[in-house]
């Protein structure tokens, strides 16, 4: 009895842990937790990554299906208003985006058919403005993520390829005609007219839902004051954020062509303490690079650091001056 006893109060011993062995196991614990943080936070960011390369894809897809289809490229708007307000006379009954015109082509044909009313029908996509398509959405633009942003898109439109311009080279501030001009929005060009090269040229960039303000942003259901409801607002336009000779002037060496994760993203941009979202810039929501889509349908990644005659070149398809073998980096 008495060995029994022993033994009992010696296992009893055993299976405790000292203060030491524990603080020990917690710091372990610990240590590992926060090594597996970042790995878990790089996986989920490179998942959104992933997912935002295939979204730009997917776009320059749709660009290259309508273009077989209609023999030119999407407008930048559609719509003609009246004589003297003609975006587009070859689409003058789609009062929408570049966007608008690319979703029969990506899957979202039913959402296409909401659109269309009346007859002969008008296609009105604020109607649908509270709605998201899932192509339109990066899973990093905070805006969408955090759902504060029903029908934004996180990608914007390079105005100066889908809009004809006064004037073509970078010495032309990127100027877009303005009604009366006839398909004032409507370049209609093909791929092929594009001389620059489909491979130099920016097609979109990207934007963010939500930036600025509650008002201010980017939605692809913007319709330019056609039936638009109270939460599209002219701020929500989805173009022009490459349009950085228009929008910026010429800028000068050293000056940032696009925003790297703007923070917060709903308060206006501070130039004095570089916080805050600029809705006239284009801004990625990835660390360190945004990716934009070519007109090729590839999708590369830009640094800050790229150069501004290099970036503004890129947002000109028929300019005269090319941007440098190697300028646009390797596929993101």
């Amino acid at each position: 009895m008495w060995f029994a006893s022993e033994c009992s109060r010696n296992n009893a011993r055993r299976r405790g842990f000292s203060k030491i062995e524990f603080g020990v196991g917690v710091g372990i614990v610990g240590t590992l937790i926060a090594l597996l943080i970042p790995a878990l936070q790089k996986t989920r960011e490179a998942e959104r990554r992933n997912g935002c390369l295939n979204n730009l894809r997917q776009i320059g897809l749709g660009l290259h299906n309508f273009e077989n289809a209609f023999n030119q490229l999407p407008p930048l708007y559609g719509g003609v208003a009246s004589e003297k307000d003609q975006a587009s006379t070859k689409f003058p009954a789609i009062w929408g985006s570049t966007h608008v015109f690319l979703v029969p082509f990506m899957e979202a044909s039913d959402l296409w058919n909401e659109m269309a009313t009346g007859e002969p029908s008008n296609c009105l996509p604020s109607m649908l403005g509270d709605k998201n398509v899932p192509y339109f959405c990066c899973p990093s633009d905070p805006g969408i993520r955090d759902s504060a942003t029903a029908g934004g898109t996180s990608y914007a439109t390079n105005a100066q390829v889908f809009a004809p311009l006064q004037n073509e080279t970078v010495q032309g501030t990127g100027s877009m005609y303005a009604a009366p001009h006839p398909n004032y929005c409507d370049r209609g060009a093909r791929l092929s007219e594009l001389r620059n090269g489909t491979s130099n040229t920016i097609g979109f960039t990207h934007s963010y839902s939500l930036c600025g303000s509650s008002t201010t942003g980017t939605s692809w259901a913007y319709t330019g004051g056609l039936n638009m409801p109270p939460s599209i607002t002219p701020s929500t336009q989805p173009w022009s954020r490459a349009t950085l000779i228009g929008q910026k002037g010429m800028l000068a060496p050293g000056d940032k062509v696009f925003q790297n994760q703007p923070s917060p993203y709903g308060q206006p941009f501070d130039g004095a303490t570089s916080s805050g979202c600029d809705p006239s810039l284009p801004a990625t929501p990835h660390a360190n690079a945004m990716m934009v889509l070519l007109m090729d349908a590839s999708v590369r990644s830009v640094t800050t650091s790229i150069d501004y005659k290099v970036w503004n070149e890129g947002c000109l398809p028929n300019n005269d001056s090319r941007p440098a073998h190697g300028s646009w980096e390797g596929q993101p």
